[in-house]
């Protein structure tokens, strides 16, 4: 074979009383100081993964010096290292004891592990049914990475089951950081409150697969769930998922938000509660697909582009929300167009606050502010403290105090003048509008009623609050710039002026 991985594979089936085989250093990925050939290779790895696999007589192994960042082959050899058969001892970095990793009941990894030696320790782990506690809490948490975790839970998932049928978990895991998950007791019913948060906001996508492992334990028994301050990334549909069958049996509080009591409430108010993007879609889904609420705060509570967009889609589908503040979360650009999008339908939202969200770049703004010349309903909006640029900033006001000052009042709003007109007594009402058989005639008999001369003319006039130093500032720097740009750079071929101003504005 042209591959040196497969081409040890087949020697590894003709010499089956082998014992011993070093192959460290050897650069299966490509070479010492990095990946060059091979490091997208992933059939030699699985080829010689399970040759390794296969060998009944292998007792000591050295694979050191053969891992780099970024290979997804590397993973696949360990999958066969894990279940060698023989296996006595093995050599990552340093020399471990692989018969303790798949027999001991208490397994403790230091802070000198590795990588490669954490994700073969949980590969290995679907062999060890006497484990019942495994403490990582000196492990160093950025050696900790997704690969490993996701490992841990299909080892814990293919263990054995015991004599009863019952799938056989570990009594307590504790994870780097200090974070203790009691799966036995979540397994058996006992625990009823998983909280797990953290005082400051920390980034624990490694740690989701486990976490909702823990989860999938407890759907019976939990009532409580705590996340806050967790920030799962680009796992926070895991956890989301995981979250979201309980919902449907016994969980009542999560990350510090009742969720029964949110259905039931027209107000609801999540201000500095760091309630994260997976708490934001889970009070989406479970809370507010289900009630009426008219004001929602959300300000500096984690939220980002991913969650907003399923809060967004729910208000479109109520119908309900008047109030909505979205301060000091970073939604960047898709956020942005996220709540451009729902402009455009909106017919009930009147107050929007979105003070420092953007990413600095005036651009992100271009599209929200198309957006609002579509919009009649938002009467006040508040987008203080971002970076606007002068161009957007001029739009905005252009649409909020020239095109559409005002915004005509609502049809509930006459519905509820009219009632209450009817609720008065006799003598304090106001006269309404004739009933005519021809509608022609409609507006000829009815234009001296004053309720429709009341509906005719009220309105809101609408607001703008923006920061106008920040866009004269930036006006300013941009300008600048293309002054410097005129200096230095020769102007284009072209003769046109206009078009080389707006040649150095488009570089500025």
């Amino acid at each position: 074979s042209e591959c040196p991985m497969v081409s040890l594979a087949e020697s590894l089936d003709r010499l089956p009383h082998l014992v011993s085989l070093k192959i460290s250093d050897c650069a299966f990925q490509g070479g010492r100081l990095g990946p060059v050939r091979s490091h997208l290779d992933e059939e030699g790895y699985r080829v010689l993964g399970l040759a390794l696999a296969r060998h009944s007589k292998l007792t000591e192994l050295d694979l050191s010096g053969n891992y780099f960042r970024g290979g997804p082959g590397f993973p696949h050899l360990l999958s066969g290292v894990a279940m060698m058969p023989a296996l006595s001892n093995i050599k990552l970095n340093a020399t471990s004891d692989f018969k303790f990793w798949i027999g001991a009941e208490v397994l403790r990894p230091d802070s000198e592990s590795t990588e490669p030696e954490l994700l073969l320790l949980a590969l290995s782990l679907r062999r060890n049914m006497n484990l019942r506690l495994l403490d990582l809490s000196e492990v160093n948490e950025s050696r900790v990475k997704l690969a490993m975790t996701q490992a841990l839970v299909e080892s814990l998932a293919g263990r054995q089951p015991d004599a009863a049928g019952n799938q056989v978990a570990l009594e307590t895991i504790i994870l780097p950081g200090g974070i203790e998950l009691p799966l036995r007791g979540l397994q058996m019913g006992d625990v009823t409150d998983l909280s797990l948060r953290a005082a400051t906001r920390q980034s624990r996508s490694a740690f989701a697969p486990i976490f909702a492992h823990a989860l999938r334990l407890g759907r019976k028994s939990l009532t409580h769930v705590d996340f806050s301050n967790n920030d799962f990334e680009e796992e926070t549909e895991t956890i989301v998922d995981a979250i979201m069958p309980l919902t449907e049996s016994n969980l009542r509080f999560c990350n510090g938000v009742d969720l029964h009591a949110s259905r039931t409430v027209d107000s609801l108010s999540l201000k500095n509660t760091p309630i994260m993007p997976h708490g934001i879609c889970i009070l989406a889904t479970a809370s507010l697909n289900m009630g009426c609420v008219v004001s929602l705060d959300l300000s500096h509570c984690g939220l980002d582009a991913t969650s907003l967009s399923l809060v967004l889609k729910n208000m479109l589908k109520k119908q309900t929300m008047r109030w909505l503040d979205v301060s000091g979360n970073v939604l960047r650009k898709e956020g942005l167009n996220h709540l451009a999008e729902f402009l455009r339908f909106d017919r009930r939202l009147q107050f929007l606050c979105a003070q420092n969200v953007s990413d600095g770049r005036p651009s992100s703004w271009l599209e929200f502010s198309h957006s609002l010349e579509a919009n009649v309903s938002l009467v006040t909006l508040d987008i203080r403290c971002n970076a606007l640029g002068i161009g957007v900033a001029e739009r905005l006001r252009r649409t909020m105090e020239e095109r559409r000052s005002t915004i005509p009042m609502s049809l509930d709003a006459k519905v509820c003048v009219l009632l209450c007109n009817r609720k008065l007594p006799y003598h304090l009402q106001l006269p309404e509008m004739h009933r005519v058989a021809d509608v022609s005639k409609l507006f000829a008999v009815g234009a001296c009623s004053p309720l429709f001369l009341i509906f005719q003319f009220c309105g809101q006039a609408r607001e703008l609050l923006i920061d106008e130093e920040t866009s004269r500032h930036q006006s300013e720097q941009r300008e600048m710039m293309v002054r410097r740009l005129e200096w230095w750079h020769p102007r284009p071929m072209d003769t046109d002026s206009s078009h080389g101003t707006s040649y150095y504005s488009e570089s500025a």
